[in-house]
C-alpha cells in the first residue's frame, strides 16, 4: 500500500510561469540544473555576474516567487480527501535556496521530507538519491510512489524498487495520482 508520494518539483508539482526576466535572472535561471552544488553555483554566478553570494540570493528569492507556482492549487487536499493517511515528500534536483519559495507556496508544511539534491549531495538519477529518500522516510520502497516527469529518473527509481508514476504535464497531476492509486488498490 502506498503511504507516501514523493514529488519531483519542476515538471510535476510546480509549473514554470511565463515571465519577463532581467538579463541577470536569465543567466541565473539557465544554470539551475547544470551545476550540482550550491558552492559551485554561487561560485559560477559570482564569477559571471561579478556579484557577491548575498547579492545573488537577493536576485534569486524574488525570481523563484515569480517563476514558479503550484501546478494544481489544491493537490494535497484532493489526494488527502481520498487518502487521509497519505504523506508527502519533495525529491528534486535544485539549488538549496529553492526551499524558501516552497515555504512561501505552503509546500513545506505539507511535506514530511524535503530532499533537495544540492542539500544532500546526491542528485537524480543517482541511486544514492533514492536510497536517501528511503532512509529518511523509514518506509519500504513498495510504500512510496515516486512521481517525476523525467523517464530516466523513473527508471532509476524503479531500480531501488520504488513505485513510480511517469507524469505528463498535459494531464492533471492529481487525477494521474488518484487513478494510479485506485488501479493499485484493484490489482
Amino acid at each position: 500500500m502506498i503511504k507516501m508520494i514523493a514529488f519531483d518539483l519542476w515538471g510535476c508539482l510546480l509549473k514554470e510561469n511565463d515571465i519577463k526576466m532581467t538579463s541577470q535572472e536569465k543567466i541565473l535561471e539557465k544554470e539551475f540544473w547544470n551545476l550540482n552544488s550550491d558552492q559551485k553555483y554561487f561560485s559560477w554566478a559570482s564569477q559571471i555576474l561579478s556579484l557577491s553570494e548575498l547579492d545573488i540570493k537577493k536576485i534569486l528569492s524574488p525570481l523563484f516567487q515569480k517563476l514558479y507556482s503550484l501546478r494544481e492549487e489544491w493537490i494535497f487536499r484532493k489526494i488527502s480527501e481520498k487518502h487521509p493517511y497519505m504523506t508527502f515528500a519533495i525529491a528534486s534536483n535544485h539549488i538549496s535556496q529553492v526551499k524558501e519559495s516552497l515555504n512561501n507556496l505552503w509546500i513545506l508544511e505539507k511535506c514530511n521530507i524535503v530532499l533537495i539534491s544540492w542539500d544532500c549531495g546526491y542528485e537524480k538519477p543517482l541511486k544514492g538519491f533514492y536510497e536517501l529518500l528511503l532512509n529518511k522516510s523509514w518506509l519500504s520502497a513498495k510504500n512510496i510512489l515516486f512521481v517525476d516527469d523525467n523517464k530516466e529518473n523513473i527508471q532509476w527509481a524503479n531500480d531501488v524498487w520504488l513505485k513510480t508514476l511517469h507524469y505528463r504535464y498535459w494531464t492533471s497531476l492529481s487525477e494521474s495520482i488518484l487513478n494510479y492509486l485506485a488501479n493499485k488498490r484493484l490489482s
